[in-house]
């Protein structure tokens, strides 16, 4: 529901998070026809794939899944929606912000929140517009809390104002800090998981970090077992990346508890790094490689350098346990992680299934060879982290 802090009052129907129910629904009482896995996406309404992948595309911190989630919440793909403060169309916009970002995107002749083929490129272009002003933001620290996307999509619920006042999310009101943890947790029912898996290390390690979808943040949580898996009902972002990689190496790899650790290893080698800048080097990674960011400390995050944990899955996206409130969920590594990071991926000797798949692993340029553990590693430990984001939002 976009347009300012009276866009708050809006209720559309992805506003269920125990609030009223304002949209007026217009439908035919048919299901939506669901188009197949295109282009990352999977369960969008075929008639409005292409319209989702060009709003989704307009900017790397706004993927196609995000817009179909936030479609979802703002209007359940509802293209006659209208809100009782106002908000009109699929993706419900104000009047007095439409008539800054509406276009005729379509060319038939008349922009309008509700024709789906103008109101769907505005919002990928509105989106990117908040997401890009909560990066500025953020680099100057005048926003503290939350990620480009938790603070975009809090902006175009609340305004940026709103949310730029309370130096990031959570802003204190309780529909926006709603809105947007609601969207994020169904962007990975509409993204198509993992990429080209190379190998059966990769298939493992995206299945197993796929079964653990939707489990809450849990500082502390995540065994490797044996078996691997959550412990305390959930997991952090080190102890699922741990877990997931004694899954799909079957035991063979137990990373430490701890992502410092986890970038230290001398039992993965670093195929990819990024500084912060520029083009991120995703042709060279693989899905089940491990993510390890490298976020400032001030903004806040823990007391350590390399902080951070996910596993990639393909398609620049990763699964991970990003922070306490939240669940392990598929993260944009361009909107929600815009920090340096490093790609790194255990040994072959960890994951190899026969003799002559015993090839070493790709290293970096310039990267020191990685050497072999003699022995078995010690088994996960309690995260030592003091505080997994040092923030009240974290």
């Amino acid at each position: 529901m976009s347009g300012g802090s009276s866009k708050v009052m809006a209720s559309g129907v992805g506003a269920l998070l125990a609030l009223p129910i304002l949209v007026v629904a217009a439908t035919s009482g048919k299901p939506p026809v669901v188009s197949p896995i295109s282009g990352g996406l999977r369960n969008v309404p075929a008639q409005y794939v292409a319209l989702v992948e060009k709003a989704g595309s307009m900017c790397s911190q706004i993927s196609p899944p995000v817009i179909a989630a936030q479609i979802d919440v703002e209007s359940g793909w509802n293209p006659d929606a209208r809100s009782a403060a106002g908000a009109e169309g699929i993706a419900q916009f104000m009047p007095g912000t439409w008539a800054t970002w509406g276009k005729d995107y379509d060319g038939n002749g008349t922009p309008s929140p509700f024709d789906p083929g103008d109101a769907i490129p505005a919002q990928g272009a509105f989106m990117c517009s908040l997401a890009k002003q909560a990066q500025a933001a953020m680099n100057d620290h005048r926003i503290v809390n939350g990620s480009v996307l938790d603070n975009a999509l809090a902006s175009y619920n609340a305004g940026f104002g709103a949310v730029l006042s309370s130096q990031g999310v959570p802003t204190g009101i309780a529909q926006t800090d709603a809105y947007y943890k609601k969207i994020e947790s169904l962007i990975a029912s509409y993204t198509t998981i993992g990429g080209t898996v190379s190998g059966p290390y990769g298939q493992a390690a995206v299945e197993a970090a796929q079964q653990w979808l939707g489990l809450p943040y849990v500082f502390g949580g995540g065994t490797v077992g044996p078996p691997p898996g959550p412990t305390m009902g959930g997991f952090d972002c080190s102890g699922l990346a741990a877990a997931v990689v004694a899954k799909a190496t079957g035991g063979r790899l137990l990373l430490e508890h701890y992502s410092t650790a986890q970038y230290e290893t001398s039992q993965m080698t670093t195929v990819a790094s990024y500084s912060g800048f520029g083009l991120r080097p995703l042709s060279s990674m693989a899905p089940g490689d491990v993510i390890i960011f490298n976020i400032p400390l001030s903004l806040g995050y823990d007391s350590h350098p390399w902080n951070h944990a996910g596993i990639y899955i393909g398609n620049g996206q990763m699964i991970d346990a990003p922070k306490p409130g939240a669940v392990v969920r598929v993260d944009n590594i361009a909107s929600s992680w815009p920090y340096q990071w490093v790609a790194r991926r255990p040994l072959a000797q960890y994951t190899a299934t026969s003799s002559s798949s015993a090839a070493a692993a790709a290293v970096m340029p310039g990267t020191p060879a990685a050497k072999p553990a003699a022995t078995q590693p010690v088994p996960a430990v309690e995260d030592r982290t003091t505080t997994r984001h040092g923030k009240a939002s974290r």
